[in-house]
């Protein structure tokens, strides 16, 4: 694999795994701490730059 594309796969998984945590954490039947809202959004946007930019790295 070339380092771009290295480095596309780790920002697809990584920002997959944010969104993850983002979904989870305004689920409003979590039990694991209170997040405020806001977080979570910033979390969810964030998650999805951080995936858009690794499909920008793999399409090259």
């Amino acid at each position: 694999m070339e380092r771009f594309e290295q480095l596309g796969v780790f920002h697809l998984a990584a920002g997959f795994l944010i969104v993850i945590m983002a979904v989870w954490a305004l689920d409003p039947s979590g039990a694991l701490g209170t997040e405020p809202q806001w977080h979570a959004a910033l979390k969810l946007i964030f998650g999805a730059v951080m995936m858009a930019a690794g499909v920008k790295l793999l399409r090259g």
